[in-house]
């Protein structure tokens, strides 16, 4: 809980992220809201929040920063099986089915492309080294696997760095 909590702080002092919570047994672990720019966890589930955290401020990433969020999308979207993209898929529609969330009237793609990188997101602040599965297919442009590793250490190292600051625990 601390860890997620200190994430939380670190996403409100960088980038203007705001948390909310709320506690619902049946709702979902966490979400973004585009409009208002802020995350939501479901404390119900407090047991990873670091991890609900995380997952969702990928989901903010895009509205933060386009251009990296761009240069994640492309690397792991190239990456994907039409198998496993439709795995998740499948797994999307599902859990907004069983949140009562529309499936019919969305662009489910694209929802789906920001849900995988969202979870990737999440791991990479946990374990920077799970990318290298990544660039299975961009072997021969070093171009854009060395602007691409750069810049999510860069990015995890950032959030690191913040959690483990006494800024972070002294602000506010």
């Amino acid at each position: 809980i601390l860890a997620g909590a200190r994430l939380e702080k670190i996403l409100k002092i960088r980038y203007g992220i705001e948390t909310a919570h709320f506690n619902d047994q049946n709702g979902a672990k966490g979400y973004y809201d585009p409009r208002t720019k802020k995350i939501y966890i479901n404390d119900f589930y407090t047991s990873n929040r670091y991890a609900a955290t995380a997952h969702e401020f990928f989901h903010s990433y895009k509205d933060i920063d386009s251009e990296g969020y761009n240069i994640i999308k492309k690397a792991v979207l190239a990456d994907l099986s039409l198998d496993e993209f439709n795995r998740y898929k499948e797994r999307l529609i599902n859990l907004r089915k069983n949140n009562n969330l529309d499936t019919e009237n969305i662009a489910i793609d694209g929802l789906v492309a920001e849900e995988i990188i969202s979870d990737l997101g999440a791991e990479v602040l946990k374990n920077p080294e799970s990318l290298e599965g990544i660039f299975k297919r961009f072997e021969n442009d070093k171009t854009f696997i060395e602007k691409f590793m750069d810049y999510i250490r860069r990015l995890a190292r950032k959030v690191r760095e913040f959690l483990n600051s006494d800024y972070v625990e002294n602000d506010g």
